[in-house]
């Protein structure tokens, strides 16, 4: 074992890191970054930066308005992203629910070989997992606020989990989208 851990910075993923930087005005992200106590490594630099090119989030060096929200949203930037979209459609709500689901475990249970009659599938009517964990959801929010128990193939804990995530992403009190200020 090391004497001490690697730095964070040379650990996690650089992206919003980047965004940050871009977003202070900071054109040289990798140059302003290169000058940190312990650097990062410049193709994890370089890795992040494309990353956020292909996301929609900078044009060449530029922020674009996706990049100038998502560097506002406390959040991994593809469930920031999902939110933003989820806004401009106007469908927030399931997005910010799918968001605090993909943060994290599945609340189904469901043996591998029993995977296509689970109830996960129930839900979903052939729509995917995630739509099926948002029905999911929904349904046992509905079941909590009616003070019935959640059916038996719902992990009762990990849907209290997803609730205080969802909490957690509107308490922030950023907004996702915010209207444009006129002169």
């Amino acid at each position: 074992m090391a004497e001490r851990p690697e730095p964070e910075i040379r650990r996690v993923p650089l992206e919003q890191l980047c965004l940050s930087v871009r977003a202070m005005g900071i054109k040289e992200v990798s140059r302003f970054l290169s000058s940190a106590l312990t650097p990062p490594e410049s193709l994890a630099v370089d890795g992040a930066m494309e990353l956020l090119s292909r996301m929609g989030a900078l044009d060449g060096q530029d922020l674009t308005a996706l990049g100038r929200h998502l560097s506002m949203i406390p959040a991994d930037l593809r469930c920031g992203k999902l939110m933003v979209y989820g806004a401009m459609f106007g469908c927030l709500d399931a997005c910010v629910i799918i968001a605090a689901i993909l943060t994290t475990k599945s609340p189904f249970v469901s043996p591998q070989d029993k995977r296509d009659e689970s109830a996960r599938s129930k839900f979903s009517n052939g729509h995917g997992d995630l739509v099926g964990d948002l029905r999911a959801f929904e349904q046992w929010e509905e079941m909590v606020s009616d003070r019935r128990y959640a059916v038996y193939y719902i992990i009762h804990l990990t849907m209290l989990i997803i609730s205080v995530h969802l909490s957690e992403r509107y308490a922030t009190g950023t907004p996702i989208i915010s209207s444009p200020t006129r002169p």
